[in-house]
């Protein structure tokens, strides 16, 4: 091992990263040691100088939350200091969860693991996940700031990994766009849809509501807004965006399409009827409409109705499953 040590900074590896990082400004290089990580499969086989980075990233977001290491080295904490860097709970959360990967399944855990400090190494790593933990009760504590990053070209990292289905760590970017750039509609935007992937639909619904505060002319929002209320069963205020959305773009089907199960969920039958037919004619999401038209009529006590409905989703799903086969 050399002159390696258990600590976060008691290798080459981390050593010259740190190095690196404070003859610089930036401190998006923190972030994107423990993304870098993050980002990969769960089954993957984690490198040993991927680790060791992401863990001295770890060391320096925990210090900038109140909770350094004893061995943090003296120029680390000068130039968080001059940075006025802080890490917000999500980060910390992507550091835990990084953290725990290394734990069980690394090549650094295997290379400590031969050696007679191998339990020594689980202290330090304990001990860093320790005081993680604890700083995530630090309500004062805001996002990672980095004056010198672009907000443009953060927005448009976020919008990457979100498109990767990586929402969760979309967010902390987003924030930090949101902290450069506050009055941005698309940052709350993007971030409110993040929220609404991973079924924060408390958050998604303040989140784009800010977005639409910020900016009222973009229709998305309003149909994702109306999203997360239904989501929470609020669906008069879903319906107060939807009423407005199917105003401004009438020929839109998933407009109609949410309205009608909103209406339905109302049991006002009659409404829903209409802009589920609505959603028939324009060819959207078939058998699903004619199912919930067939279920309304049925309310409706139209039986008839709701029988040829029935019949016609039938048969659009017995089609679907031919075409299924057949590729």
């Amino acid at each position: 091992m050399g002159d390696w040590d258990v600590n976060a900074f008691g290798n080459d590896t981390a050593r010259e990263w740190l190095i690196e990082l404070v003859a610089g400004e930036s401190t998006s290089a923190i972030l994107r040691a423990i993304v870098n990580v993050a980002k990969l499969p769960a089954t993957d086989y984690l490198q040993a100088p991927d680790c060791e980075v992401a863990i001295a990233a770890a060391e320096l977001v925990v210090a900038a939350r109140g909770k350094p290491s004893n061995q943090l080295p003296p120029e680390a904490a000068t130039w968080l200091a001059n940075r006025k860097f802080v890490a917000g709970k999500e980060v910390v959360a992507m550091a835990l969860k990084v953290l725990r990967r290394i734990e069980d399944n690394s090549e650094l855990k295997e290379v400590w693991a031969d050696t007679n400090s191998a339990n020594d190494w689980k202290r330090s790593i304990n001990d860093l996940k320790n005081r993680l933990e604890e700083s995530e009760n630090d309500n004062a504590a805001t996002v990672i700031v980095d004056r010198a990053a672009n907000p443009d070209e953060l927005f448009i990292k976020a919008l990457e990994m979100a498109a990767l289905g990586d929402h969760k760590n979309a967010i902390p970017i987003y924030e930090q766009v949101l902290e450069l750039k506050p009055d941005s509609a698309l940052a709350y935007l993007g971030r409110g849809t993040a929220y609404l992937e991973l079924g924060e639909n408390k958050k998604a619904a303040t989140d784009i509501g800010e977005s639409i505060n910020l900016d009222a002319e973009v229709p998305e929002a309003y149909y994702l807004r109306a999203e997360a209320f239904f989501r929470l069963a609020d669906y008069e205020r879903a319906m107060e965006d939807l009423d407005m959305l199917v105003k401004n773009e009438p020929e839109r089907p998933e407009a109609h399409w949410k309205r009608g199960l909103c209406l339905q969920k109302m049991r006002h039958y009659v409404d829903a009827v209409e802009d589920f037919t609505k959603v028939i004619e324009l060819g959207f999401n078939l058998k699903d409409a004619y199912m919930h038209r067939a279920d309304c009529y049925e309310s409706l006590t139209k039986d008839k109705e709701a029988h040829a409905d029935r019949q016609a989703a039938l048969s659009i799903a017995q089609t679907q499953a031919a075409a299924a086969m057949e590729s």
